[in-house]
Protein backbone atom coordinates (compact mmCIF):
# COMPACT_ATOMS: atom_id res chain seq x y z
CA UNK A 1 0.00 0.00 0.00
CA UNK A 2 1.41 3.34 -0.86
CA UNK A 3 2.27 6.22 1.41
CA UNK A 4 0.98 9.13 -0.90
CA UNK A 5 -2.69 9.66 -2.06
CA UNK A 6 -4.80 11.70 -4.41
CA UNK A 7 -6.29 14.48 -2.43
CA UNK A 8 -7.90 16.25 -5.71
CA UNK A 9 -11.19 14.52 -4.76
CA UNK A 10 -11.84 15.83 -1.23
CA UNK A 11 -12.49 19.34 -0.43
CA UNK A 12 -9.61 20.65 1.40
CA UNK A 13 -8.78 24.08 1.56
CA UNK A 14 -5.35 25.95 -0.04
CA UNK A 15 -5.50 28.10 2.47
CA UNK A 16 -3.65 28.79 5.50
CA UNK A 17 -5.36 28.31 9.06
CA UNK A 18 -7.21 31.07 10.20
CA UNK A 19 -5.93 33.19 13.15
CA UNK A 20 -7.92 31.38 16.62
CA UNK A 21 -8.85 28.60 14.20
CA UNK A 22 -7.73 24.82 15.91
CA UNK A 23 -5.39 23.25 13.46
CA UNK A 24 -6.84 20.18 10.74
CA UNK A 25 -5.55 18.86 8.01
CA UNK A 26 -8.38 20.40 5.99
CA UNK A 27 -5.74 23.26 5.60
CA UNK A 28 -3.45 22.28 2.90
CA UNK A 29 -0.50 24.67 3.66
CA UNK A 30 0.03 23.50 7.63
CA UNK A 31 1.60 20.80 9.46
CA UNK A 32 -1.46 19.28 10.32
CA UNK A 33 -1.75 18.10 6.70
CA UNK A 34 1.69 17.24 6.24
CA UNK A 35 1.93 15.14 9.26
CA UNK A 36 -2.03 13.34 8.80
CA UNK A 37 -1.09 12.86 4.91
CA UNK A 38 2.52 11.49 5.16
CA UNK A 39 4.16 11.54 8.51
CA UNK A 40 1.57 9.48 10.58
CA UNK A 41 1.33 6.99 7.40
CA UNK A 42 4.97 6.63 7.42
CA UNK A 43 5.14 6.06 11.29
CA UNK A 44 2.36 3.30 10.32
CA UNK A 45 4.17 1.70 7.75
CA UNK A 46 7.14 1.63 9.81
CA UNK A 47 5.17 -0.40 12.47
CA UNK A 48 3.99 -3.35 10.25
CA UNK A 49 7.52 -3.72 8.72
CA UNK A 50 9.07 -3.77 11.73
CA UNK A 51 6.77 -6.42 13.08
CA UNK A 52 7.21 -8.36 9.70
CA UNK A 53 10.95 -8.18 10.20
CA UNK A 54 10.95 -9.26 14.07
CA UNK A 55 8.01 -11.36 13.89
CA UNK A 56 10.57 -14.57 14.87
CA UNK A 57 11.46 -13.14 17.61
CA UNK A 58 8.26 -11.65 18.80
CA UNK A 59 7.14 -15.29 18.52
CA UNK A 60 9.93 -16.56 20.55
CA UNK A 61 9.42 -14.13 23.50
CA UNK A 62 6.12 -14.59 23.79
CA UNK A 63 5.22 -18.29 22.24
CA UNK A 64 3.97 -19.88 19.12
CA UNK A 65 0.51 -19.52 20.65
CA UNK A 66 1.00 -15.95 19.56
CA UNK A 67 1.86 -16.03 15.86
CA UNK A 68 -1.86 -16.08 13.96
CA UNK A 69 -2.52 -12.99 16.41
CA UNK A 70 0.36 -11.36 15.47
CA UNK A 71 -0.58 -11.82 11.88
CA UNK A 72 -4.18 -10.57 12.56
CA UNK A 73 -2.31 -7.08 14.41
CA UNK A 74 -0.46 -6.56 11.33
CA UNK A 75 -3.87 -6.75 9.35
CA UNK A 76 -5.53 -4.51 11.53
CA UNK A 77 -3.01 -1.80 11.41
CA UNK A 78 -2.79 -2.34 7.72
CA UNK A 79 -6.69 -1.75 7.89
CA UNK A 80 -5.88 1.39 10.08
CA UNK A 81 -3.86 3.39 7.31
CA UNK A 82 -5.75 2.28 4.66
CA UNK A 83 -8.61 4.49 6.93
CA UNK A 84 -6.57 7.43 7.77
CA UNK A 85 -5.74 7.39 3.85
CA UNK A 86 -8.58 7.54 2.55
CA UNK A 87 -10.41 9.84 5.52
CA UNK A 88 -12.74 7.49 6.65
CA UNK A 89 -14.94 8.23 10.09
CA UNK A 90 -12.42 7.60 13.21
CA UNK A 91 -14.50 4.37 14.47
CA UNK A 92 -15.25 3.55 18.25
CA UNK A 93 -12.68 2.77 20.37
CA UNK A 94 -13.00 -0.66 21.33
CA UNK A 95 -12.72 -2.75 24.93
CA UNK A 96 -13.35 -1.49 28.31
CA UNK A 97 -10.03 0.35 29.34
CA UNK A 98 -11.09 3.55 31.30
CA UNK A 99 -10.81 6.07 28.49
CA UNK A 100 -12.44 4.35 26.15
CA UNK A 101 -15.93 6.10 27.14
CA UNK A 102 -14.08 9.63 27.16
CA UNK A 103 -13.08 8.92 23.52
CA UNK A 104 -15.91 7.58 22.11
CA UNK A 105 -18.29 10.68 23.68
CA UNK A 106 -15.93 13.51 21.94
CA UNK A 107 -16.43 11.34 18.31
CA UNK A 108 -20.16 11.46 18.62
CA UNK A 109 -19.49 15.13 19.75
CA UNK A 110 -17.31 15.91 16.97
CA UNK A 111 -19.59 14.75 14.15
CA UNK A 112 -19.75 15.60 11.10
CA UNK A 113 -16.10 16.72 11.42
CA UNK A 114 -14.53 13.18 13.20
CA UNK A 115 -12.52 11.79 10.10
CA UNK A 116 -8.72 12.24 9.81
CA UNK A 117 -8.84 15.09 8.05
CA UNK A 118 -11.70 17.45 8.74
CA UNK A 119 -11.13 17.08 13.07
CA UNK A 120 -9.05 18.87 15.27
CA UNK A 121 -5.05 17.67 14.38
CA UNK A 122 -4.93 16.98 18.30
CA UNK A 123 -7.73 14.64 17.87
CA UNK A 124 -7.00 12.65 14.92
CA UNK A 125 -3.38 12.13 15.52
CA UNK A 126 -4.09 11.18 19.27
CA UNK A 127 -6.61 8.99 17.69
CA UNK A 128 -4.00 7.01 15.65
CA UNK A 129 -2.30 6.10 18.74
CA UNK A 130 -5.18 4.84 21.12
CA UNK A 131 -6.38 3.14 17.92
CA UNK A 132 -3.10 1.04 17.80
CA UNK A 133 -3.35 0.19 21.09
CA UNK A 134 -7.04 -0.89 20.98
CA UNK A 135 -5.58 -3.69 17.91
CA UNK A 136 -3.55 -5.33 20.64
CA UNK A 137 -5.97 -4.65 23.64
CA UNK A 138 -7.37 -7.30 21.31
CA UNK A 139 -5.56 -10.12 21.42
CA UNK A 140 -4.52 -12.16 24.58
CA UNK A 141 -0.86 -12.25 24.01
CA UNK A 142 0.06 -8.37 23.42
CA UNK A 143 -1.39 -5.90 25.54
CA UNK A 144 1.53 -5.09 27.55
CA UNK A 145 3.63 -5.18 24.14
CA UNK A 146 5.36 -1.94 23.67
CA UNK A 147 5.79 -1.82 19.73
CA UNK A 148 8.36 1.18 20.34
CA UNK A 149 10.57 -0.25 22.78
CA UNK A 150 13.08 -1.58 20.16
CA UNK A 151 13.86 2.23 18.73
CA UNK A 152 13.66 3.57 22.47
CA UNK A 153 16.21 1.38 23.74
CA UNK A 154 18.46 2.41 20.97
CA UNK A 155 18.41 5.59 21.20
CA UNK A 156 18.84 5.33 25.38
CA UNK A 157 22.31 3.65 24.47
CA UNK A 158 23.15 6.23 21.74
CA UNK A 159 22.84 9.08 24.80
CA UNK A 160 24.63 7.61 27.67
CA UNK A 161 28.28 9.08 26.74
CA UNK A 162 26.54 12.59 25.97
CA UNK A 163 24.84 12.60 29.37
CA UNK A 164 27.89 11.16 31.23
CA UNK A 165 29.81 14.60 29.94
CA UNK A 166 26.53 16.67 31.34
CA UNK A 167 26.67 15.06 34.74
CA UNK A 168 30.71 15.31 35.43
CA UNK A 169 29.82 19.35 34.62
CA UNK A 170 27.43 19.08 37.15
CA UNK A 171 29.11 17.24 39.66
CA UNK A 172 32.18 19.74 39.16
CA UNK A 173 29.99 22.11 39.93
CA UNK A 174 28.27 20.64 43.04
CA UNK A 175 32.20 20.39 44.30
CA UNK A 176 32.89 24.08 44.26
CA UNK A 177 31.26 26.91 46.54
CA UNK A 178 29.72 28.53 44.38
CA UNK A 179 27.11 31.83 45.71
CA UNK A 180 23.56 32.22 44.90
CA UNK A 181 24.17 33.92 41.67
CA UNK A 182 26.07 31.33 40.24
CA UNK A 183 24.10 28.58 41.62
CA UNK A 184 21.06 30.59 39.48
CA UNK A 185 23.01 31.13 36.05
CA UNK A 186 24.23 27.31 36.31
CA UNK A 187 20.50 26.31 37.13
CA UNK A 188 19.01 28.49 34.30
CA UNK A 189 22.06 26.34 32.15
CA UNK A 190 20.40 23.51 32.82
CA UNK A 191 16.66 24.09 31.82
CA UNK A 192 18.56 25.11 28.07
CA UNK A 193 19.99 21.82 28.51
CA UNK A 194 17.23 20.20 29.21
CA UNK A 195 15.14 22.27 26.60
CA UNK A 196 17.82 21.17 23.64
CA UNK A 197 17.44 17.46 24.79
CA UNK A 198 13.86 17.79 23.48
CA UNK A 199 14.99 17.86 19.47
CA UNK A 200 15.58 14.26 20.15
CA UNK A 201 12.42 13.30 18.85
CA UNK A 202 11.86 10.03 17.50
CA UNK A 203 8.35 10.98 15.84
CA UNK A 204 9.75 13.79 14.23
CA UNK A 205 12.67 11.70 13.08
CA UNK A 206 9.96 9.24 11.85
CA UNK A 207 11.28 6.37 13.99
CA UNK A 208 15.27 6.85 12.47
CA UNK A 209 17.95 6.59 14.72
CA UNK A 210 19.45 9.99 16.19
CA UNK A 211 22.65 11.59 15.98
CA UNK A 212 24.23 12.73 19.04
CA UNK A 213 26.59 15.08 19.28
CA UNK A 214 29.99 14.41 21.48
CA UNK A 215 30.43 18.00 22.92
CA UNK A 216 29.35 18.50 26.32
CA UNK A 217 25.54 19.98 25.87
CA UNK A 218 26.84 22.66 29.04
CA UNK A 219 29.94 23.66 27.32
CA UNK A 220 28.39 25.92 24.85
CA UNK A 221 25.18 25.81 25.74
CA UNK A 222 25.11 30.07 25.06
CA UNK A 223 25.95 29.67 21.34
CA UNK A 224 22.02 28.50 21.41
CA UNK A 225 20.42 31.32 22.46
CA UNK A 226 19.92 33.10 19.02
CA UNK A 227 17.46 30.17 18.45
CA UNK A 228 16.14 31.03 21.99
CA UNK A 229 13.52 32.82 21.06
CA UNK A 230 11.08 33.37 24.47
CA UNK A 231 13.81 32.77 27.67
CA UNK A 232 11.93 33.06 30.71
CA UNK A 233 14.53 31.22 32.58
CA UNK A 234 15.18 33.90 34.83
CA UNK A 235 11.69 33.89 35.95
CA UNK A 236 11.75 30.51 36.41
CA UNK A 237 14.59 30.39 38.70
CA UNK A 238 13.08 33.15 40.88
CA UNK A 239 10.19 31.12 41.30
CA UNK A 240 11.97 28.25 42.22
CA UNK A 241 14.83 29.66 44.59
CA UNK A 242 11.95 31.49 47.38
CA UNK A 243 11.23 29.54 50.62
CA UNK A 244 14.22 26.70 50.55
CA UNK A 245 14.16 23.61 52.79
CA UNK A 246 10.22 23.30 52.73
CA UNK A 247 7.99 21.22 51.81
CA UNK A 248 7.86 22.42 47.94
CA UNK A 249 7.53 19.96 44.90
CA UNK A 250 8.64 19.86 41.51
CA UNK A 251 6.81 17.95 38.78
CA UNK A 252 7.39 17.20 35.08
CA UNK A 253 5.00 16.52 32.67
CA UNK A 254 7.64 13.92 30.63
CA UNK A 255 8.00 13.37 26.77
CA UNK A 256 10.20 11.75 25.24
CA UNK A 257 12.05 8.57 26.83
CA UNK A 258 16.13 8.31 25.97
CA UNK A 259 18.72 11.37 26.03
CA UNK A 260 15.20 13.90 26.85
CA UNK A 261 14.58 11.77 30.15
CA UNK A 262 18.06 11.67 30.98
CA UNK A 263 18.04 15.63 31.05
CA UNK A 264 15.07 15.50 32.81
CA UNK A 265 16.55 13.55 36.02
CA UNK A 266 19.38 15.51 35.71
CA UNK A 267 17.75 18.71 36.43
CA UNK A 268 15.40 17.09 39.24
CA UNK A 269 18.72 15.39 40.89
CA UNK A 270 20.03 19.37 40.41
CA UNK A 271 17.09 20.27 42.71
CA UNK A 272 17.16 18.05 44.92
CA UNK A 273 21.10 18.22 45.76
CA UNK A 274 20.55 22.08 46.15
CA UNK A 275 17.33 21.45 48.46
CA UNK A 276 15.43 23.85 45.77
CA UNK A 277 12.64 21.16 46.27
CA UNK A 278 11.95 18.50 48.75
CA UNK A 279 10.25 15.65 45.86
CA UNK A 280 10.13 15.48 41.78
CA UNK A 281 6.78 14.28 40.48
CA UNK A 282 7.05 12.51 37.22
CA UNK A 283 4.25 12.15 34.78
CA UNK A 284 4.54 9.59 32.21
CA UNK A 285 2.53 7.88 29.49
CA UNK A 286 0.30 4.89 30.04
CA UNK A 287 0.44 3.61 27.12
CA UNK A 288 2.70 3.65 23.62
CA UNK A 289 2.62 7.25 22.60
CA UNK A 290 4.06 9.49 19.65
CA UNK A 291 6.94 6.65 19.50
CA UNK A 292 8.97 7.90 22.32
CA UNK A 293 7.25 9.09 24.80
CA UNK A 294 8.02 7.79 28.38
CA UNK A 295 6.13 4.87 29.81
CA UNK A 296 7.04 3.62 33.29
CA UNK A 297 8.58 0.39 31.60
CA UNK A 298 11.12 2.80 30.21
CA UNK A 299 11.83 4.83 33.46
CA UNK A 300 12.83 1.92 35.09
CA UNK A 301 14.95 0.56 32.44
CA UNK A 302 16.96 3.81 31.94
CA UNK A 303 17.86 3.44 35.75
CA UNK A 304 18.64 -0.06 35.27
CA UNK A 305 20.98 0.64 32.34
CA UNK A 306 22.96 3.32 34.05
CA UNK A 307 23.40 1.15 37.36
CA UNK A 308 24.66 -1.13 35.19
CA UNK A 309 26.97 1.12 33.10
CA UNK A 310 30.70 0.66 32.66
CA UNK A 311 31.14 4.72 33.22
CA UNK A 312 31.67 5.73 36.97
CA UNK A 313 29.50 8.34 36.71
CA UNK A 314 26.53 6.90 35.22
CA UNK A 315 26.75 4.23 38.00
CA UNK A 316 26.18 6.33 40.68
CA UNK A 317 23.89 8.57 39.31
CA UNK A 318 21.80 5.32 38.45
CA UNK A 319 21.91 4.04 42.26
CA UNK A 320 21.58 7.63 43.39
CA UNK A 321 18.65 7.92 41.54
CA UNK A 322 16.90 4.79 41.99
CA UNK A 323 17.38 4.96 45.62
CA UNK A 324 15.42 8.67 45.39
CA UNK A 325 12.93 6.24 43.55
CA UNK A 326 12.76 4.20 46.47
CA UNK A 327 12.76 6.57 49.32
CA UNK A 328 9.90 9.00 47.59
CA UNK A 329 11.96 11.76 46.79
CA UNK A 330 11.49 11.31 43.29
CA UNK A 331 8.06 9.68 42.62
CA UNK A 332 6.88 8.42 39.46
CA UNK A 333 3.16 8.63 39.12
CA UNK A 334 1.74 5.06 38.61
CA UNK A 335 -0.30 3.77 37.00
CA UNK A 336 -0.07 6.77 34.82
CA UNK A 337 -3.10 8.75 34.39
CA UNK A 338 -4.88 8.16 30.84
CA UNK A 339 -5.38 11.76 30.12
CA UNK A 340 -2.04 12.21 29.06
CA UNK A 341 -3.04 9.83 26.10
CA UNK A 342 -6.12 11.64 25.67
CA UNK A 343 -7.13 13.93 23.40
CA UNK A 344 -8.23 16.39 25.18
CA UNK A 345 -6.45 19.85 25.83
CA UNK A 346 -5.59 20.79 29.34
CA UNK A 347 -7.51 23.22 30.13
CA UNK A 348 -10.12 20.59 30.01
CA UNK A 349 -8.49 18.58 32.68
CA UNK A 350 -10.07 20.19 35.82
CA UNK A 351 -13.24 19.29 34.93
CA UNK A 352 -12.33 15.61 33.00
CA UNK A 353 -9.88 14.54 35.40
CA UNK A 354 -10.26 16.54 38.32
CA UNK A 355 -7.92 14.33 40.99
CA UNK A 356 -5.30 14.61 38.16
CA UNK A 357 -5.89 18.50 37.83
CA UNK A 358 -5.67 18.69 41.68
CA UNK A 359 -2.62 16.48 42.34
CA UNK A 360 -0.89 18.42 39.82
CA UNK A 361 -1.76 21.91 41.48
CA UNK A 362 0.25 20.48 45.00
CA UNK A 363 3.53 21.41 42.92
CA UNK A 364 5.01 24.77 43.19
CA UNK A 365 6.39 24.20 39.93
CA UNK A 366 5.35 21.76 36.91
CA UNK A 367 7.68 21.56 33.91
CA UNK A 368 5.71 20.68 30.58
CA UNK A 369 7.82 19.55 28.15
CA UNK A 370 7.96 19.46 24.23
CA UNK A 371 5.69 19.83 21.52
CA UNK A 372 2.73 17.94 22.17
CA UNK A 373 2.72 18.45 25.51
CA UNK A 374 2.72 22.53 24.35
CA UNK A 375 -0.12 21.79 21.93
CA UNK A 376 -2.19 20.41 24.31
CA UNK A 377 -1.54 24.02 26.54
CA UNK A 378 -2.63 26.00 23.26
CA UNK A 379 -5.45 23.85 22.64
CA UNK A 380 -3.97 23.43 19.07
CA UNK A 381 -5.02 26.50 18.41
CA UNK A 382 -3.64 28.61 15.54
CA UNK A 383 -3.07 31.71 17.68
CA UNK A 384 -1.36 34.97 16.79
CA UNK A 385 2.06 34.96 17.47
CA UNK A 386 2.24 37.73 20.19
CA UNK A 387 -0.68 36.45 22.11
CA UNK A 388 0.50 36.04 25.62
CA UNK A 389 1.32 32.77 26.56
CA UNK A 390 -1.18 33.00 29.80
CA UNK A 391 -4.03 34.30 27.70
CA UNK A 392 -3.62 30.97 25.41
CA UNK A 393 -3.37 28.81 27.81
CA UNK A 394 -7.62 29.38 28.34
CA UNK A 395 -7.47 29.41 32.00
CA UNK A 396 -5.48 26.17 32.73
CA UNK A 397 -3.23 27.08 35.73
CA UNK A 398 -2.99 24.85 38.42
CA UNK A 399 0.24 26.36 39.79
CA UNK A 400 3.23 28.02 38.48
CA UNK A 401 3.85 26.70 35.37
CA UNK A 402 6.66 26.35 32.67
CA UNK A 403 6.94 24.89 29.15
CA UNK A 404 10.10 23.67 27.50
CA UNK A 405 9.53 23.07 24.13
CA UNK A 406 11.37 22.99 20.91
CA UNK A 407 9.17 23.93 17.83
CA UNK A 408 7.95 20.85 15.46
CA UNK A 409 4.50 22.10 14.44
CA UNK A 410 3.04 25.28 13.58
CA UNK A 411 0.91 27.21 16.52
CA UNK A 412 3.12 29.15 19.04
CA UNK A 413 2.01 32.20 21.78
CA UNK A 414 4.23 34.57 23.66
CA UNK A 415 6.53 36.06 20.97
CA UNK A 416 7.64 39.38 20.57
CA UNK A 417 6.37 41.56 17.49
CA UNK A 418 8.14 41.13 14.63
CA UNK A 419 9.94 37.71 15.33
CA UNK A 420 7.49 35.52 13.93
CA UNK A 421 7.77 37.61 10.44
CA UNK A 422 11.65 37.80 10.51
CA UNK A 423 11.55 33.75 10.31
CA UNK A 424 9.13 33.42 8.04
CA UNK A 425 10.76 35.61 5.86
CA UNK A 426 14.37 34.24 5.95
CA UNK A 427 13.19 30.04 6.29
CA UNK A 428 9.58 30.43 5.23
CA UNK A 429 7.48 27.46 7.15
CA UNK A 430 10.05 25.42 8.06
CA UNK A 431 11.23 27.44 10.86
CA UNK A 432 7.95 25.80 13.37
CA UNK A 433 8.31 21.98 12.17
CA UNK A 434 11.82 21.06 12.45
CA UNK A 435 13.55 21.83 16.29
CA UNK A 436 15.68 23.98 15.55
CA UNK A 437 13.87 27.27 17.53
CA UNK A 438 12.68 26.90 21.23
CA UNK A 439 10.71 29.02 23.60
CA UNK A 440 11.25 28.74 27.75
CA UNK A 441 7.71 30.55 28.89
CA UNK A 442 6.43 30.90 32.44
CA UNK A 443 3.06 32.15 34.45
CA UNK A 444 2.96 32.51 37.66
CA UNK A 445 -0.49 31.59 39.12
CA UNK A 446 -2.82 34.15 40.19
CA UNK A 447 -3.88 34.10 43.53
CA UNK A 448 -7.44 35.49 43.13
CA UNK A 449 -8.83 37.28 46.31
CA UNK A 450 -12.66 38.02 47.53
Amino acid sequence: MSNSIDFSKYKLSDEKTPINEQLTAHYKRSYAFYTIATRVPIIITNIIDQLTRDKEKIIQRYGEHCRDELKQCIGEISKLKYELQTDKKMTEIPGDESDQYEWNRLLKEIEPNNSYFSSVWLYAECYVYRRLKSIFDETISFGNFDYFEVSKKLELSHSMANIARVLKSVNDFNNTNSGHEKLGNFFRKLLKVNLWGNRNDLSITLGQEIEVSDIDPLADIEEYNKELLVDQTIDIWNCIKIERNDEKIVSFINDNAGYELLCDLVLADFIIHHKLAKKIRFYVKSIPWFISDVLPTDFRYTLDELRKHDKEVLREAGSRWESYLREGIFELIEPAHMFFTSPFEYYKMEKIAPELYHNIAEAHLVIFKGDLNYRKLLADTNWDTTTEFRTSLSGFEPTNLCALRTIKADLISGLQPGVADRLWEEEGSKWMSTGKYGVIQFIHKRVFTQ
